[in-house]
């Protein structure tokens, strides 16, 4: 669960610089908040492949992944320089309140710590064993 005064904190850097960075299970999720329109986005790395991008865990983020249906949708990227995959969450808020923002953060950050065990199932699919 996220402290209130976790939440206070995010709020209050959204609110002044428009973005802010909070850890959720673990994880380093980036929130921005777009008044002009009403528009909040989350995203968080689930996947680090370290100077490789297996074929394995490709095919995984094509499909959908075996958890059950979340609240909020969320969509995931690949950026191919870095060997990284991203999940986000883009959503239209009027106004963000420190009940729906933690709610939100701790639903968007059990989806990625989902994806990430998922993703961790995948990569193992594509290990060379080496027998002695």
């Amino acid at each position: 669960m996220i402290t209130q005064q976790k939440i206070k904190t995010v709020l209050d850097e959204l609110q002044e610089n428009g973005a802010a960075d909070i850890s959720v299970f673990g994880g380093r999720v980036q929130a921005k908040y777009f008044p002009q329109d009403a528009k909040l986005t989350l995203t968080t790395k689930i996947y680090d492949g370290v100077n490789f991008f297996p074929k394995s865990v490709r095919d995984c983020l094509k499909k959908e992944p075996p958890m059950p249906p979340a609240d909020i949708q969320t969509y995931t990227t690949l950026e191919e320089e870095s060997f990284q995959a991203f999940l986000h969450y883009l959503g239209s808020v009027e106004r963000v309140d420190a009940e729906k923002l933690r709610k939100l953060l701790e639903e968007f950050g059990w989806i990625a710590e989902e994806w990430r065990y998922y993703l961790d199932d995948c990569d193992k699919k594509d290990l060379i064993h080496v027998l002695q």
